[in-house]
């Protein structure tokens, strides 16, 4: 047994046969221009033709491996949460899964963890494209070298695709068309986990044989309501990925929710807009279950398409930012499987379990921050043959053009180059949490009916409170989308702050929909800030935004609002 302990890590490696060396897909790489095939957005793989049959096919192969197998869905699925037992021989002392949550090292842990996903679909798309008849297997080989994995862009396309509602898909197999169970829509458990594996007692989900999404009471996904919910929320969360993306330029403030001491201005983050989307797919299902989302929801596998989006937004910031480097060190509260609880954590902690090579080498975040060092890359960072700033100038494009509003008059213009945009900073002390809560924020009547409060017209966004970390949390709703129809001459602060102080509310919701007083989050304070935004000079550009400024005057008379004279 060998003992490696660096920045509050623990990792007692097992004398064990090789470590299993993540690398990413290494088909159509040019090593030397350092070109490589895109993770695309799933709707455009869906008109694939081979890879998309491929893709399905590799990821059906997957979910069906023994799941005593250490390259197992099962297994894999279980690295990030349950059954916080060792993978790849990184045993751990703590009860967690190997994830960062309320981490520093969030972006940078989940992206070899998606590489070891794309790298196994991409060793079984291989194996099965072979197999196709002389006529077509050429074909297939050559989208074989080239698959990705896809990304879900929730934040364009606020509605879950509708391939991952479909119980079956027909492909075309190596025997021909066929219809077969569709490994997007569920995952079955075979066999179902034991209770030392999932405890009852933690979850009505762990009794489940299928992963599901917001269930019903006899444990039955609800993609309607998953929708709806997503769309009652679309506004508010581009207007979230815009802002992150167009004003955070700190890594440690861009990366999680955890990160408190030196926040300015915004308490959001790529930690912050992900949880929205554990929180909505999952209500109560295994992206988001009662008492904690994160030991469960990896085995969803709706769960890949999501992060997938987030490891893009990551890519996009770093394209950005190119100058801004990952330099801060964090403590991490709640810790994990081999991270010491309150350990500080930095560019060089191990990411465990992932291995860069057989030798038992981990990753760390600084030869995780690049994806060419995983053989893929996205459409909107096309990094080679161009400079880092012409590189930046064209993904600003690019989020302007997907993420920016449409004009100036969408944000009841100041004039022809000024508007305010507004915001709820959101935090928590997430340690006496029993189960994630949704913190409804209302811009006007909120609906007596505690059912209809996720999709309410007066609705400005639907805040996800988890209960994973053990430490303050902070987070961020938008709020100029719901202001754009309300009856006030435009966005200034003198109609906006009184406008708000009469009509701002909110209501606090377990999973299952039971209402809850607002005095049971336990420490929360709620700040309204906004700031002013100068239309961008070019596409190539970002809005000049000024300072954050917190509004007291708007939240005197709500709970936990912050009162004149103070300060979160």
């Amino acid at each position: 047994m060998l003992l490696l302990s660096l920045f509050g890590t623990v990792v007692l490696f097992a004398a064990a046969a090789n470590s299993y060396a993540i690398t990413g897909p290494t088909g159509g790489v040019d090593v030397n221009s350092g070109q490589r095939p895109f993770r695309q957005e799933i709707s455009s793989l869906q008109n694939s033709g081979p890879a998309w049959d491929l893709y399905i096919l590799a990821f059906q192969k997957f979910t069906q491996t023994d799941q005593a197998q250490q390259l197992s869905y099962y297994q894999v699925a279980g690295v990030h949460g349950r059954p916080y037992i060792s993978w790849d021989g990184v045993n751990g002392n703590y009860q967690a899964g190997y994830c960062t949550h309320g981490s520093i090292l969030f972006p940078t842990w989940h992206r070899p963890y998606l590489s070891l996903f794309e790298q196994i679909i991409y060793s079984n798309a291989q194996q099965i494209a072979a197999t196709y008849p002389s006529a077509t297997v050429a074909q297939y080989q050559a989208a074989a070298t080239t698959l990705r994995i896809p990304y879900w862009d929730w934040a364009r396309n606020a509605t879950m695709p509708d391939v991952t509602n479909q119980p079956k898909i027909t492909i075309n197999t190596p025997t021909g068309a066929q219809l077969i169970d569709n490994p997007l829509y569920t995952y079955t458990f075979h066999p179902r986990p034991s209770t030392s594996d999932f405890p009852t007692s933690e979850s009505a989900i762990t009794k489940y044989p299928n992963t599901v999404r917001y269930p019903n009471s006899a444990g039955q996904s609800q993609p309607n309501l998953v929708n709806q919910q997503l769309q009652a929320n679309a506004a508010g969360l581009r207007n979230l990925v815009y802002s992150l993306i167009t004003t955070v330029s700190n890594y440690a403030q861009f990366s999680n929710t955890g990160y408190g001491a030196g926040r300015t201005g915004t308490y959001n983050s790529l930690e912050n807009v992900h949880n929205y989307i554990h929180s909505f797919v999952g209500n109560g299902g295994h992206m988001y279950a009662p008492q904690q989302y994160v030991p469960y929801s990896a085995f969803d596998p709706i769960f890949w398409l999501h992060h997938a989006n987030i490891d893009r937004f990551f890519a996009i910031w770093q394209a950005v930012y190119y100058q801004s480097g990952f330099t801060t060190q964090q403590a991490d509260s709640a810790g994990t499987f081999t991270n010491r609880p309150g350990g500080s954590e930095n560019v060089n902690t191990p990411l465990t379990p992932f291995h860069s090579n057989q030798a038992n080498a981990l990753y760390t975040s600084q030869n995780a921050l690049s994806t060419r060092n995983f053989g893929y890359t996205y459409p909107d960072v096309v990094d080679w043959g161009t400079t880092p700033a012409a590189l930046s100038a064209n993904v600003k494009t690019t989020v302007n053009n997907m993420y920016g509003p449409n004009a100036p008059k969408r944000r009841r213009a100041l004039d022809t180059n000024t508007h305010y945009q507004y915001f709820v900073n959101i935090k928590y002390d997430s340690t006496p949490l029993s189960e994630p809560l949704q913190i409804h924020f209302f811009v006007g009547p909120v609906p007596p009916n505690p059912s209809s409060w996720a999709t309410a017209a007066t609705l400005a966004g639907t805040f996800p409170a988890g209960s994973h970390t053990d430490n303050t949390q902070v987070g961020q709703v938008a709020l100029t989308d719901a202001l754009d129809g309300v009856q006030i001459p435009n966005l200034s602060p003198k109609h906006v702050i009184p406008y708000l102080k009469a009509n701002l509310n909110y209501r606090v919701q377990k999973p299952d929909d039971t209402p809850l007083d607002n005095k049971d989050v336990p420490g929360l304070k709620v700040a309204v800030v906004g700031q002013l935004v100068k239309q961008a000079a070019s596409a190539g550009q970002f809005p000049k935004y000024g300072p954050f400024e917190e509004f007291p005057d708007a939240t005197p008379n709500i709970v936990g609002g912050l009162k004149p004279g103070q300060t979160m």
